[in-house]
């Protein structure tokens, strides 16, 4: 088996493969690139994360006033912002031909198509874990609707209202981030209890109902952009990130559906370009066969983990 990343076949799987990411991860356009930092399966980066004391004719809050002296000037030590790239696979995939399959549009889709948007999906799913593993309880807000919901077991769970974005936009304004550039992820079943709200109905009628903008965005609430997803996180419990489940593992047991929140770049990521690898013509295959790899990952783009947010299924 060879890398033929150049090849006919290689250059048009990886053009789908990346037409795919743009439409389904369209979340990841909001988020930090930082995949010119990636070596050896790792991303280091090197960032200062305090902040400057401010003061007002040269006294700080407090009353403190300012020495004009080495012993009054703050020194902040450089940190490092360091996270793994995840690879995914797909399994070897036997076809009679691969030339066939790039120049006949039917054989196109079982072969390119179908595996392009499993593999997506699977990326797509570990880059949202990877986000959300480790956001603190402190910044995890609970749904606080009726029990008219279900979690992926099927468990009854508060539905999503206008309340929690109200709570959540509130958190937004707590950490002091930007007004402009605010997103939330949700999962489809979150996403159906709050359209079913009849405070988002009338949210037109009430002056909070705003039209949404490009770039994946169904809705927005209260400042806050909505994407929607098939899943996004499912958790084990709801009390912060880490109780969020590798999608890779069995989901079938999990309780609860979570959302991810974000202000524009407090996300970092990284990925690889896709590797395609192809043997052609093997006498134990009677045909062609082919597979594919990439590595990516993501985390909090502050050492700090400002401007992420957990909305859970109370």
């Amino acid at each position: 088996m060879s890398n033929l990343t150049n090849s006919p076949f290689a250059e048009l799987y990886a053009s789908k493969l990346q037409d795919k990411m743009d439409e389904s991860m369209a979340f990841a356009s909001l988020w930090d690139n930082v995949s010119s930092w990636a070596s050896n399966r790792f991303v280091n980066i090197p960032q200062y994360t305090a902040s400057a004391s401010i003061m007002q004719d040269y006294v700080e809050v407090g009353g403190a006033n300012y020495s004009f002296g080495d012993s009054g000037d703050n020194r902040v030590a450089e940190g490092n912002l360091r996270f793994e790239l995840i690879s995914h696979q797909t399994k070897p995939i036997t076809v009679t031909s691969l030339e066939d399959s790039i120049t006949n549009y039917d054989k196109h889709g079982g072969t390119i198509r179908n595996t392009i948007s499993g593999l997506v999906e699977f990326k797509g799913k570990s880059l949202l874990f990877q986000a959300g593993k480790d956001v603190a309880a402190a910044k995890t807000i609970l749904t606080s609707g009726g029990l008219t919901s279900a979690g992926p077991d099927g468990t009854p769970r508060s539905a999503m209202t206008f309340n929690d974005f109200v709570s959540l936009g509130l958190a937004f304004d707590e950490d002091n981030v930007s007004e402009d550039g605010r997103f939330i992820v949700l999962p489809a079943r979150m996403y159906a209890d709050l359209i079913s709200d009849p405070q988002i109905q009338k949210a037109d009628e009430l002056g909070t109902g705003e039209a949404p903008i490009a770039t994946g965005v169904v809705m927005k609430i209260n400042g806050i952009n909505i994407m929607k997803k098939n899943t996004v996180l499912q958790l084990s419990g709801n009390t912060d990130g880490g109780d969020a489940v590798d999608p890779f593992t069995d989901l079938s047991a999990q309780g609860y559906h979570g959302a991810i929140a974000f202000v524009r770049d407090a996300v970092a990521y990284a990925t690889t370009p896709v590797e395609v690898f192809e043997n052609t013509g093997d006498a134990k295959k009677y045909g062609d066969e082919f597979s594919s790899q990439i590595f990516g990952s993501a985390n909090a783009a502050r050492t700090d983990g400002k401007g992420i947010y957990i909305v859970a299924q109370g």
